[in-house]
């Protein structure tokens, strides 16, 4: 029975152990939507603190979508950053949840971090990598 499991396992791609053998590449249409999704998470927000300040404002319907984009833009985030970290062959469930647990300072590390993983694997034989080995 477990030599099927394993048979069934390595013809789905994985290797017995859950997780992809095979590396898909970090294209540049998910790392695009990785940066602006980021951008979209900011600057919704500080344009409501900036916008907290004007009584015209609180009564309109902006401060309502700069919320939704927020949202939208988060919801878009994750789901990118699990990507990107399942490509790297790093666990998504790791990379999404501690980063939603220790919001928002997870936000800003976790997207530090990828952006540099995501160099790394662009350019592997840049001298970053090259002193680790």
């Amino acid at each position: 029975m477990k030599r099927f499991a394993l048979a069934a396992a390595s013809d789905r791609g994985l290797g017995g152990q859950g997780r992809a053998t095979t590396k898909r590449p970090v294209t540049r249409l998910l790392r695009q939507m990785f940066t602006w999704s980021i951008v979209g998470v900011v600057v919704p927000i500080v344009a409501i603190i900036v916008l907290a300040n004007f009584a015209s404002v609180q009564e309109s319907v902006l401060p309502l979508l700069l919320s939704f984009l927020c949202i939208a833009s988060g919801i878009t985030w994750s789901v990118t950053l699990g990507m990107i970290a399942s490509r790297l062959g790093r666990s998504w469930v790791v990379w999404v949840g501690l980063s939603m647990i220790t919001s928002p300072v997870g936000f800003v590390l976790a997207s530090a971090l990828m952006t540099g993983h995501i160099e790394t694997a662009r350019n592997p034989e840049s001298p970053r990598t090259e002193g680790e080995r």
